[in-house]
């Protein structure tokens, strides 16, 4: 990815942009695992849960660290 986003293509603008909205949507995917975590009593199901948060969380750093 360029360094100055200012002098990118449109293909890689186009790239970045759609980069963004697929963490943006992770982000919100995220959050909604949260508050069912919070509201689930089985600890079967909170394991599950926590497992693709902690997946999740680990995409979306590997992805930001791209976009810095």
């Amino acid at each position: 990815m360029p360094e100055d986003k200012n002098n990118a293509t449109p293909d890689v603008l186009s790239s970045l942009n759609l980069m963004n909205y697929r963490l943006e949507t992770l982000e919100k995917k995220l959050d909604m695992l949260s508050k069912e975590l919070e509201k689930e009593s089985d600890h079967g199901k909170q394991q599950n849960i926590l497992n693709t948060i902690n997946s999740l969380v680990e995409i979306l750093e590997k992805n930001q660290n791209r976009l810095s």
